[in-house]
């Protein structure tokens, strides 16, 4: 047999090199092929994962706050109005839009629920990286979320009353 380049002979172990590199391979299965969700398991699929981040953030909803969500709370949104907010920037840490949208669940829902807002922002956020598993094309998304959803720091993150589930939320639906 002759190389291809330079029409040299090729010596034994060559060949077998050259055999290996342009043997055509196997076509290689893709992962978590037997776990698509189709039909009616579909339409459950996102409320499984709901629930699992339901179960997961269930006693972080009642926990007491943090000193910088109170910071956030007392110095931000219970200011006046959401011009005060955002012109009262003392603090680099302060999340002024997250600020604001606490301002008007405040002013709507008491502090009875202030966690609710940071928890409903971690259910939209996994709703639209739900949806976006069409345009993904992968079938691991369900495993991927349910994963996502069930881990311990996603629900500290989902009940802080600080802006990232809002900003997780937003990127997901700008994705």
């Amino acid at each position: 047999m002759r190389c291809l380049r330079r029409q040299l002979p090729l010596r034994s172990h060559q060949h077998v090199i050259f055999t290996a590199m342009t043997a055509k391979r196997p076509e290689r299965k893709k992962p978590f092929r037997s776990f698509v969700i189709s039909g009616k398991a579909e339409k459950f699929a996102p409320l499984i994962i709901i629930l699992l981040f339901a179960i997961t953030a269930r006693d972080l909803l009642s926990r007491p706050l943090w000193f910088d969500e109170a910071l956030t709370v007392l110095n931000f949104a219970l200011l006046d109005t959401p011009e005060k907010i955002y012109h009262s920037y003392i603090i680099p840490n302060n999340q002024i839009i997250h600020s604001i949208f606490l301002h008007w669940w405040i002013k709507i829902f008491s502090f009875d629920f202030l966690r609710l807002f940071p928890f409903l922002c971690g259910i939209l956020c996994l709703t639209i990286l739900w949806q976006l598993r069409k345009k993904s094309g992968s079938t691991a998304t369900f495993v991927t979320l349910a994963v996502l959803s069930f881990s311990y720091p996603f629900a500290v993150y989902g009940t802080a009353l600080r802006g990232y589930m809002l900003a997780a939320m937003t990127v997901a639906g700008g994705a």
